[in-house]
Formats: structure tokens, sequence, C-alpha cells
């Protein structure tokens, strides 16, 4: 399990328990109408300042509390899970992360190429990778330098792939593997070494890094993203997650299958990658677009008809006037 889902499972199940402690509910002997219960009383840490709970997080949070009863259960401490008798909450196409359309990439990218000394390098190769990949932000600062390699003469990358870890080789666009290329030279530069000697070093040696030398963190990769809209007039908020989005869409646009997309963007359940195709093509097959369209049309002709009458028409009050 990944860490990250881990903290999260944690967290949810901390709240079951604290939910059952208030309502006096032994968790050993709890039902099906007490997990349900808990589950509708689920709400922000500050519902003064935060929204009411998705119901993609609520069904996150029973999740947590199902697989700590069912650890239980095969440990022979329980003999039944009553969050599987608890009906979760629909299921929802929405996707809300907004798209990072292809002519969103290349204007972030050519930002990002204007940039001078350190940062221009190195961001022009965390989009190239977003971009050209579909992987997780996670995946792309968790990499380091040994994870660069090169196989069958292409240039690759060990990068992690699903959120339950594990590792595959991703082959690099030549545009994106000379960004790193010029980098690497840049990051050899900072530490007073050479390539050759930075990769020889190996270890965890994280392959995006600050000024400061430290691994470039979500929330200053954020915040380089935010300055790059802004810089290419960009209004849609666009989050890392969009070039995933992106990805998947584009590659759906070019012909490759939803197996062959789930398999580069690491879903484990195609279902998962059809959530994003389906979402997009509601975008992109919206009826009210056409039926917009259609009256628009129809209003056009009108408005030639009433300039074509108006052009032969004779001045108010007739001849005399």
């Amino acid at each position: 399990m990944h860490p990250r889902t881990a903290e999260n499972h944690g967290y949810g199940l901390l709240r079951y328990l604290r939910w059952c402690a208030d309502k006096g509910v032994d968790p050993a002997t709890a039902s099906a109408v007490h997990v349900a219960q808990w589950a509708d009383s689920l709400e922000p840490a500050d519902p003064a300042r935060c929204k009411p709970l998705a119901d993609g997080t609520i069904n996150n949070r029973l999740t947590a509390v199902s697989v700590w009863y069912w650890h239980l259960v095969q440990r022979g401490l329980l003999d039944g899970n009553p969050v599987m008798l608890v009906r979760r909450c629909p299921g929802t196409d929405e996707i809300t992360t907004p798209l990072a359309t292809p002519e969103y990439c290349v204007r972030l990218v050519h930002q990002a190429e204007q940039y001078r000394g350190f940062m221009r390098h190195r961001g022009a190769v965390m989009l190239g990778l977003l971009i050209t990949t579909g992987a997780r932000i996670s995946e792309v600062l968790g990499l380091d330098v040994d994870d660069y390699t090169a196989r069958v003469d292409k240039p690759c990358l060990a990068m992690g792939v699903g959120k339950g870890g594990g590792t595959r080789l991703r082959v690099m666009h030549p545009v994106v593997a000379g960004w790193l290329d010029r980098w690497l030279t840049e990051y050899a530069e900072l530490r007073s070494t050479t390539v050759e000697k930075l990769r020889e070093k190996g270890g965890h040696l994280p392959l995006f890094i600050t000024a400061s030398g430290n691994r470039m963190d979500y929330a200053q990769f954020r915040k380089y993203l935010r300055r790059l809209c802004e810089l290419a007039e960009i209004s849609d908020r666009l989050t890392p997650h969009s070039f995933r989005y992106g990805f998947i869409t584009q590659a759906r646009d070019m012909g490759y299958s939803l197996d062959q997309v789930s398999g580069a963007v690491g879903h484990r359940d195609v279902a998962v990658t059809e959530r994003y195709d389906r979402a997009y093509a509601r975008l992109t097959n919206e009826p009210g677009v056409e039926i917009g369209r259609e009256l628009d049309e129809g209003l056009e002709l009108m408005r030639e008809a009433n300039s074509l009458l108006l052009a032969g028409a004779e001045p108010r009050g007739g001849e005399g006037a």
C-alpha cells in the first residue's frame, strides 16, 4: 500500500473509532447500522469553512474501516465485516480537474524555456514528463538520478507506476531526454562535479532539486506551475493532475485503446481510465452545444432576413415627409 494511502486509511479508521467511543459502541460488535450511522455523520473537520465531504471521500473512509475489519476477520478475531452490508455513495464520472489541452501544454513549456539559469531546463523536463507519460506528480518528484538509463539505444526512466508501488521503464521522447541531459549538466555544476561522477554516485540522489539542494516537493511545484500559468495567460486553475487527464484524453483521441492507455498511466483497473474517457466524451459531445449551435444559426438567418427587409424599406413618413 502506498504510504499516502495508508495515512488516509489510518485517518478514516481513527475517526470511526472515535465515533464508536463517543456513542458507546464496541467496534468488535458494531453492526452495519452503526457503520451506516457513522458514514451519515461524516463532515469536514471545520464545517464552517469547508465544503461537505464528497461522495468519493466518504467511500474512502468506508474502505479504510472495511480493510480494518477484513484484517480482523482474517485473523479469526471476528466472524464478519459489517461494512460489506453498507451501501456506498453512488459513483460519479464527474472530473473536476481542469484539462491540460495540447495548446496549454505548448504555451507552458514555451514559458518554461524562457526562464534563465536554474529553473529553465528543470522545469521543462518536469513538464515534459508529465505531458508525455501521464505520470503522477509524486512519481516524477520521486525520481532519482540513477533512474535515468538507456535501453536499446533509447533514453528511459525507471519510473514508479501505480499507487501500489513498483517501477517500470518508460521511454522518453528525444526532446524531453535532451532537456533532461541539459538539466543534469546544470545539476552537476551546482554540485561542482561532472555528470559522469553525478551518475556514478547513485544512491537516492534526487533528480529534481531546489536551489537549496533538497528534493523538490509538491507545494513547490504547484507554486511554479501557477507562475507559469500567469505568464502563459492561462486562466484555468491547472494542477499537476491536469496533465494526467490531458494525456489520457489525447491518447484516446489518437486512437489508443482503453487497455493501452490504462497500462501507460498505471491504472490497475481499466474502469478508472474509462471514467476519464466518459467525462471527456460528455464535454465534447454535450447535446446542449449542438442545440446552441442550431439556435445561433437560426438567429443568424433571422438577422440576415431582418437586414434585407430594413435595406429595402422606405423611409418612415413616406415621400412627402
